[in-house]
């Protein structure tokens, strides 16, 4: 079976500095790209064992990191998730790895803004799916953060890393930064009334709109672990 991990990287813009990225994992890792472009990227660059999947439109974030769970948590016990703006540094990948095959649920991110991070498959199996409602971008990470909060799943850190973020490379001068300026107030509004406050400590509801009923319930991925994973 397959040693290499499987990191998914949703891109969207073909100014997104992917290729640096690529030449970054430096073949640590196989790749999965969800290809939000419309078509309208060029992956010759990519190694031949890298995937590439297509969308018929923009899935937004949350979705595309679902998608990329869907499928990284049919091989491995873990995700990898990639910004396609974010240039890794040596060990990077290698330290998510060794964080996610302690096992346990948990979520792991490089630097603070999660420009890289990993979750393990008991992480999803107890917080669930992102959450596509916020789209086409932000605060699904925060929506995340807190609902681990509310299931008692810790979410860590690593700062010791020399990665680079592009912060927005994806979006930043083009038609859609006028889009995103539109719905992030959305998505504001969506979060607020969702747990009752603003994010990262603002929250008051532990369960979605204070209904009593916990959040997107996961996968059930014991058969996975028995018959597939590697050990």
């Amino acid at each position: 079976m397959e040693d290499r991990p499987l990191l998914g990287i949703p891109v969207l813009r073909p100014e997104e500095p992917l290729e640096r990225l690529v030449r970054s994992v430096d073949g640590e890792a196989r790749l999965l790209i969800v290809d939000n472009s419309e078509g309208a990227i060029d992956f010759d660059y990519l190694p031949d064992d890298a995937w590439v999947t297509q969308p018929y439109a923009n899935l937004g974030v949350a979705a595309s990191w679902n998608e990329i769970m869907r499928s990284a948590l049919l091989t491995d016990p873990y995700v990898l998730i990639a910004n396609a703006d974010t240039e890794l540094s040596p060990g990077d990948i290698r330290y998510l790895v060794e964080e996610m095959e302690k096992g346990n649920p948990r979520w792991v991110g490089i630097a603070g803004d999660w420009r890289l991070m990993g979750l393990t498959a008991e992480c999803v199996e107890q917080v669930g799916w992102y959450d596509p409602s916020f789209h086409p971008i932000y605060l699904e990470d925060c929506d995340y953060e807190h609902r681990c909060n509310v299931a008692g799943v810790p979410h860590y850190n690593h700062f010791r890393t020399g990665s680079m973020h592009g912060s927005g490379l994806s979006w930043k001068g083009s038609a859609l930064e006028a889009e995103n300026t539109r719905t992030y107030p959305q998505n504001a509004a969506h979060y607020k009334r969702k747990w009752g406050g603003g994010w990262r400590g603002g929250e008051t509801f532990d369960t979605p709109f204070d209904s009593g009923t916990p959040d997107k319930c996961g996968p059930d991925l014991s058969r996975l672990r028995e018959q597939s994973w590697r050990l």
